[in-house]
């Protein structure tokens, strides 16, 4: 089963993250200002000099929730919780007392040192009071002018700097584009560096540069497990898929991690590895051998492959209804098909549309005729379009309401797309008239935009009209309309 890892790839500090397996986490709660004139935010500004002290760790990940009631999701090696009161700072990690008497400045490098040696890392040298206190308080505050006085105020301060970028951006990417290039980078530290670039890339939509910017941060945050995630996704998006795979190993070599183990394959088979892609789904269904998600996958996998009977059994096993009953069919095994497809209430749609995925066109044809569902004259359309009857799809067309989706994806095919439509709506435009080059050149274009694991109907187009074989695709839902028109 596929699992989406867009995730929040701006507002990276405000992201919740769980490290891997073999890596320690140093949680610190938000700390109470017990001071009876609390004025600035120190509490949170101490909070952030010991995260940011922590950060790049091989092996230690800092982690700060907004809240208690974030704990149930996140396995802390160490917890660090406390208060600052008129004497001075009083934590406590695991419970065990931790009080520090002095300034902030002094006391966020003893209280770092500390719980570095706690967690058996090294602590760096917290930042200065200053912007840690200018952070906490334009974080408070969250106006632009508060923004922009601390970034000013500390420019050669990376986390200020991005956190600036990142609220300027979440209303205006133009905006926080650039800030970024306003940026003086020189004594930031590679960390903040490598964010920076992630948020750039990202602004610029450039999905081949955001993909090497996140591998460069994993390199260097070798213990953020999320962002070795993200790393990891990204270069699937962009069919990259060995560096993918190169990463997913590195999550997985501390322990096994099901999850990861689950996305790994999917990077594994779309690079063409059949025998490392079964091995990955092997390590997650290690220790959860019944677990539908993985089923899912392993079907997945010999699917794409196309080893169908192999698919039709993971399907069956996860429950997979109709996934099953077309790998059956595909395989050949009419009889497990049909008693699959048994388990299934038609609504009056589903067999006609499982009869024209497995190529039993007429009987498909024959189920929609006679189907009541509201989306049966879509879908007949549809076939008229795929046999090039556009005076027939236009008859139909007239039988679906013009508030519709439907109604629009007709008038695309059968007239033309609109100018802002996709390269993929004009590739199936010029597929439906036959001519060739023009939805070759339009499927290449669409593919450097679609995920791989939404691409396989349009792989299937182009294979139809290249004349090849139809492996190396994933099932589409069952009522995917493109893939109606793939088949």
């Amino acid at each position: 089963m596929r699992s989406s890892l867009a995730g929040c790839l701006l507002l990276m500090a405000a992201c919740s993250r769980v490290p891997g397996p073999g890596v320690r986490s140093v949680v610190l709660l938000p700390f109470e200002d017990l001071r009876s004139t609390p004025g600035e935010p120190v509490a949170e500004a101490l909070r952030i000099a010991l995260a940011q002290s922590l950060e790049a760790q091989p092996s230690v990940m800092p982690m700060t929730p907004s809240h208690q009631r974030e704990l149930s999701g996140i396995p802390a090696t160490l917890l660090v919780d406390g208060y600052v009161a008129p004497d001075g700072f009083h934590l406590s990690v695991n419970a065990e007392p931790l009080v520090c008497k002095g300034t902030l400045d002094h006391c966020a490098a003893t209280l770092a040192a500390q719980i570095a040696t706690r967690a058996g890392a090294s602590a760096a040298t917290p930042p200065p009071a200053g912007a840690a206190l200018a952070l906490a308080k334009a974080r408070q505050a969250a106006t632009e002018e508060d923004w922009r006085s601390a970034a000013e105020a500390f420019r050669s301060y990376g986390p200020v700097w991005i956190a600036r970028v990142e609220h300027a951006a979440s209303t205006n990417s133009a905006r926080g584009l650039a800030l970024i290039s306003e940026a003086n980078t020189s004594g930031w530290r590679p960390v903040d560096i490598a964010r920076l670039d992630v948020l750039r890339a990202v602004l610029q939509r450039d999905k081949t540069k955001t993909a090497e910017a996140f591998e460069r941060l994993a390199q260097i945050a070798p213990a953020d497990f999320q962002t070795q995630q993200r790393a990891a996704a990204a270069a699937v998006e962009v069919r990259r898929f060995n560096a993918a795979i190169a990463i997913y190993e590195r999550l997985l070599a501390p322990g096994p991690n099901p999850e990861v183990a689950n996305e790994a394959a999917y990077a594994a088979a779309f690079s063409g590895d059949r025998r490392t892609a079964e091995n990955f789904v092997a390590r997650a269904l290690q220790g959860a051998p019944a677990d539908p998600r993985f089923l899912d996958t392993a079907g997945d996998v010999a699917y794409y492959f196309g080893d169908y009977a192999a698919a039709a059994r993971s399907y069956a096993a996860a429950n997979g209804i109709d996934k099953a009953a077309e790998a059956f069919a595909l395989a050949g095994d009419r009889a497990s098909a049909e008693a699959m497809l048994a388990k299934q209430t038609d609504d009056g749609l589903t067999k006609a549309l499982w009869l024209w995925r497995t190529k039993q066109r007429d009987a498909a044809l024959a189920e929609l005729e006679k189907s009541s569902h509201p989306r049966a004259p879509f879908f007949l359309a549809l076939s008229k379009l795929h046999a090039r009857d556009f005076a027939g799809a236009r008859t139909l067309r007239q039988r679906v309401s013009p508030s519709t989706v439907e109604f629009v994806i007709l008038s695309a095919l059968i007239d033309a797309p609109p100018a802002n439509a996709g390269e993929g709506m004009h590739a199936l435009h010029a597929f439906v008239r036959g001519d060739k080059q023009k939805c070759l050149a339009q499927i290449a274009l669409a593919k450097a935009r679609v995920h791989p694991l939404a691409d396989s109907s349009l792989r299937r187009i182009e294979a139809a009209v290249k004349g090849e074989m139809s492996n190396g695709f994933i099932p589409s839902a069952l009522d995917d309309w493109l893939a109606f028109l793939a088949v």
